[in-house]
């Protein structure tokens, strides 16, 4: 499908397109659980690896991953800080 008229400016540059960030320039922490069964951990690494602004944190954790909230909100703390977030 080819992609809309606002998508094709964006991608130009045009005026819907000003000042956005490229996807490989946006910040994105990414979570992975080492004992997941339904995402392969070495698929999650080809994808955070894929753009420079990806920071993967890998916990000890299933896929709910839910038996590790407290580390990964300390891990999301400081991250949105640096972004200037919080």
């Amino acid at each position: 499908m080819a992609p809309g008229p606002s998508r094709s400016r964006a991608r130009r540059g045009g005026a819907s397109g000003a000042g956005r960030r490229s996807a490989d320039s946006i910040p994105t922490l990414v979570f992975a659980g080492r004992k997941d069964d339904t995402v392969p951990l070495a698929a999650v690494e080809r994808f955070a690896a894929l753009r420079p602004a990806r920071e993967l944190v890998v916990l000890d954790a299933g896929h709910e991953m839910t038996e590790v909230l407290e580390p990964m909100w300390e891990r999301v703390l400081p991250f949105l800080r640096r972004l200037g977030a919080l």
